[in-house]
């Protein structure tokens, strides 16, 4: 199938169209993520139909499958809830769309500290402003004496006094 053709005619058809009767989304005709100098441009926005402009996304990501920025906008198309109804979308189509978020998110935290290594955080444990515990990784103080993680890392930022009596603080 020639995607490029079956897009640049559904934005065709839409585009002769007077008015459309009921529901209507914008699109840019040439996706503002590629072409940031069209994005005000008013011949660049197209009046579509919710169908069309869901199928105007599935074959943007089909004409250009190594734009991230269009998979997200089609995966995001099929994850919206609009008003109280679900969007419904094909199982292979939804399928898709959970793979190129997938990929997305990998590519983003690609070289990126894992959430294991930011929660083995150092930290003095202060009792009554005393020194209680000295250079003890937060999370297992926190399991062995029963503290909130939120609580005692907001007393290490300086945001609350104490947790439970108790007052962290980094060790850097």
């Amino acid at each position: 199938m020639n995607y490029e053709r079956a897009y640049f005619g559904l934005m065709l058809k839409a585009s002769a169209r007077d008015t459309v009767e009921g529901y209507t989304e914008r699109h840019h005709w040439y996706p503002k993520s590629i072409y940031p100098e069209y994005a005000n441009a008013q011949w660049n926005l197209i009046t579509l139909t919710a169908r069309e402009h869901f199928i105007a996304h599935k074959l943007l990501t089909r004409i250009l499958p190594e734009s991230e920025p269009m998979k997200q906008a089609f995966a995001a198309m099929c994850h919206h809830n609009k008003g109280l109804r679900r969007l419904k979308i094909s199982s292979k189509d939804f399928e898709t769309s959970r793979q190129y978020l997938s990929d997305s998110c990998r590519e983003r935290m690609a070289g990126k500290v894992g959430l294991a290594a930011h929660r083995k955080r150092v930290v003095n444990i202060y009792k009554d402003d005393v020194l209680f515990l000295e250079g003890v990784v937060m999370t297992e103080f926190e399991r062995d004496y029963g503290v909130d993680h939120s609580n005692l890392a907001k007393t290490a930022r300086g945001v609350r006094k104490h947790a439970r009596g108790y007052r962290a603080e980094y060790v850097d």
